[in-house]
């Protein structure tokens, strides 16, 4: 994988890791409550679905119930088609406000398709879904707003137990979706983004504060190193107001990592515009983990022309994605 070419650095802070002890208090400042303030706002900036995030939902069987967590204003709801085909998601979010915008989300998406869709108020941290099991979960932009490895490797511990497990055989590449186990893709940022504006690069700081500026009387996003400039909501009477977002950038096999350390199976992962993925799995009682790179390219055996026009419409909707957010070059909504 190639290295993006080097853009100017953005300004940034590092952030301290904090202690065990102060992580909560720390990320309840840094994350939850910037997120309550700038909901509204930060919703209306997040429409267009990410199509890496597309193609695994739309992959998925029908008749499948799946989960979105973490999942901000609920956009990924208009990707799961209605009909006797469809999937069913369900969805929760940590912010009170974003959870509400997801739920206006999930019953336009019900009207219009008629799909069941459905939001709770929940933490990555503590789920409220003990004893179910779902098809998929998707977590975009979630697990690396957690301040350290401790409470990531937990998140992705307890995405792992949502899942039904995979029984039996050795795990490879993930096969056609409803082969009998769940699966869930997780997104993060990337430490590895010379191409963006922020100019982050293998061997910089991994713990960061990013600047979201709230600003009265302005109807845009900023195009200046992901300040979001909009209209004064959360203001509290200042004109002008800026508050910093935790994020951890992870590194080149970063999140593989985690994953095992959380006793996931890595089914396939990569980097992607500025972000890692994987795709993980769970094994249950009598299974055999493998290494996640068995043979077979997924495809189903298209010819090359078939694969190369969906190529090139994969990289038409990415870009159309990455218009959206050009001014932040957030790369997916969290």
């Amino acid at each position: 994988m190639s290295a993006p070419p080097r853009a100017a650095a953005a300004t940034t802070t590092a952030a301290r890791p904090p202690s065990p002890t102060s992580s909560t208090r720390f990320e309840d400042a840094h994350v939850h409550q910037v997120y309550e303030r700038i909901a509204a706002p930060f919703a209306r900036t997040r429409h267009k679905a990410w199509p890496l995030v597309t193609r695994f939902l739309q992959q998925r069987a029908p008749g499948s119930v799946g989960l979105d967590v973490g999942c901000g204003n609920g956009k990924y709801f208009g990707v799961v088609k209605g009909g006797a085909a469809a999937a069913v998601l369900l969805a929760c979010d940590r912010s009170a406000r974003l959870a509400s915008l997801a739920a206006a989300a999930s019953a336009a998406a019900a009207a219009a398709a008629a799909a069941a869709n459905d939001v709770a108020l929940a933490d990555i941290l503590h789920l409220p879904f003990a004893g179910h099991r779902f098809a998929f979960v998707i977590a975009i932009a979630v697990v690396h707003h957690l301040s350290t490895r401790a409470r990531r490797v937990q998140a992705l511990r307890e995405l792992l137990a949502l899942l039904v497990p995979r029984v039996g055989g050795v795990v490879r590449r993930p096969g056609a979706a409803g082969d009998g186990h769940g699966q869930a893709l997780v997104l993060v940022w990337a430490l590895e983004q010379r191409g963006s504006r922020r100019g982050w690069e293998a061997g910089g700081p991994q713990d960061v504060l990013v600047p979201w500026v709230l600003r009265r009387g302005k109807e845009r996003e900023g195009v200046v190193e992901g300040r979001g400039v909009v209209e004064g909501e959360g203001l509290e009477g200042q004109e002008e107001v800026t508050l910093q977002r935790y994020y951890h950038l992870y590194c080149c096999g970063e999140l593989d990592d985690e994953i095992r350390a959380a006793g996931g199976v890595v089914e396939e992962s990569g980097w992607e515009r500025d972000n890692w993925w994987a795709v993980m799995s769970v094994v249950g009682k009598g299974g055999v983990a493998g290494d996640g790179d068995g043979d077979g390219d997924g495809d189903g055996g298209r010819g090359e022309g078939e694969k190369e026009e969906k190529k090139e419409k994969e990289d038409e909707e990415e870009k159309e994605a990455e218009e959206e957010t050009e001014n932040e070059k957030d790369g997916i909504e969290r």
